[in-house]
């Protein structure tokens, strides 16, 4: 019965791109950090597609909201389903098992633009996921939090072997209740940004379209790696994550981002990291 209640969520969004009103009054940045204090950052995992003639204004709205937040804004863009099959035109592909994978995992939407932010259910919202009229509130809203996890990202690039080395660093800076049927876990993906190819417009097809924070691979299995230490606070532990670039990638445009979360009842992210992998 799930599969089929999935099928046709599927079966609508398919004939759903929704458009998007104009951005009015956009919030101010989150609050200033205190000496003790690590400000939650906020991660939109974007779900697009090639063939999504909305989703350009929604791409759009993520770059006017990185602006405003600056780098305790994270965005990502997944594409998948349908939306995403290559236009005959078209010379990349977006398209990647991990992303229809994760779009399964939290949820398909109603339409496109959508995008799911923190893994936390809003007023509003599709279970997670969000149309992009309600981003810019509760972008606010979440950057009003403190994060009760840190997440450091140290990157290594081999040049000669095109080899990316990559640790990352959890600590919980408070101590979590985690229910029973929940487990605390590290997800790192690699994005690669301005890519140029195809693109479908309210204003018609673009063929040199500039594609932003594009989601590349995922370094950890889709659903995320446990945490053996989740929930205790005064320690850390470090994952240690490896993979040769594609040749056809630009590295110095490649982002590897880091985020903690919960998994079961609850999918919200505690804290999340996004650095370069080439400083």
């Amino acid at each position: 019965m799930k599969k089929i209640f999935y099928s046709l969520i599927l079966a609508i969004s398919l004939f759903t791109c929704e458009e998007i009103p104009p951005v009015v009054g956009m919030g101010p940045m989150g609050p200033g950090p205190g000496p003790d204090i690590v400000l939650k950052k906020v991660l939109i995992e974007e779900f697009t597609g090639n063939k999504c003639t909305n989703c350009p204004p929604g791409s759009k709205l993520l770059l006017d909201l990185q602006a405003i937040h600056g780098d305790i804004f994270i965005p990502i863009s997944l594409h998948c389903t349908d939306w995403a099959v290559p236009h005959p035109e078209a010379e990349i592909d977006f398209r990647t098992q991990d992303a229809e994978s994760i779009i399964q995992f939290l949820g398909f939407p109603v339409g496109f633009p959508t995008g799911v932010i923190n893994r936390k259910k809003f007023t509003g919202g599709f279970d997670l996921q969000l149309g992009s009229d309600s981003w810019p509130g509760i972008v606010d809203q979440e950057l009003a939090q403190v994060a009760p996890a840190k997440v450091e990202i140290t990157p290594d690039f081999d040049a000669n072997s095109r080899t990316a080395s990559i640790d990352v660093t959890v600590e919980f800076l408070v101590p979590q209740e985690i229910e029973q049927d929940d487990q605390s876990m590290i997800t790192v993906y690699l994005l690669e940004d301005h890519i140029t190819g195809f693109q479908d417009t309210p204003d018609g097809p673009v063929a040199d379209y500039d594609h932003r924070h594009v989601f590349r691979t995922a370094l950890t299995p889709f659903s995320g790696e446990p945490l053996t230490l989740a929930g205790q606070t005064g320690l850390d532990q470090t994952k240690s994550y490896s993979m040769t670039i594609p040749s056809d990638w630009e590295v110095d445009n490649v982002l590897v981002v880091a985020f903690v979360h919960n998994s079961g009842s609850s999918k919200e992210i505690y804290q999340a990291e996004e650095v370069h992998l080439v400083e």
